[in-house]
């Protein structure tokens, strides 16, 4: 059996089920809109929960990772939304910090940190949840 591909710029579905209204959307806003890798890890950045082109986790230290991508991106120039959990405790915030420098086409290093109302700021292991937007190479 041979394959083949399949292309077109626009996909239609009359949605005749609720509407009856024909609805399209051009097919360069679903390849650029989805996201082109993805984590989510444990804390303590031992061990990927579950993913999408990511090849491995660094875990380079307390609060302290990196991410390798399966397939490039095609320039440092992309996107890294980061989300990590809270120790739990009233009056405390926990962010994810991209390390400047070391966003490469497939790879880039992260800190996670947790603070209180008086923002002190500490490194620590926490589930971290990673979405990355750009280009494939």
């Amino acid at each position: 059996m041979a394959y083949g591909n399949l292309k077109f710029d626009t996909l239609i579905t009359s949605d005749s089920k609720n509407t009856s209204v024909d609805k399209s959307i051009d097919t360069s806003y679903i390849f650029n809109g989805v996201a082109k890798a993805w984590i989510y890890a444990q804390d303590g950045l031992g061990s990927i929960l579950d993913s999408y082109n990511v090849t491995s986790l660094d875990d380079d230290g307390t609060g302290d990772g990196g991410v390798n991508i399966t397939n490039d991106m095609s320039s440092v120039n992309y996107v890294i939304t980061g989300m990590t959990d809270d120790d739990g405790t009233s009056d405390s915030w926990a962010l994810v910090d991209i390390t400047n420098g070391t966003q490469a086409a497939g790879s880039f290093d992260f800190e996670t940190h947790w603070g209180n109302a008086g923002n002190n700021r500490t490194n620590s292991d926490m589930e971290t949840y990673l979405v990355v937007h750009g280009d494939l190479a």
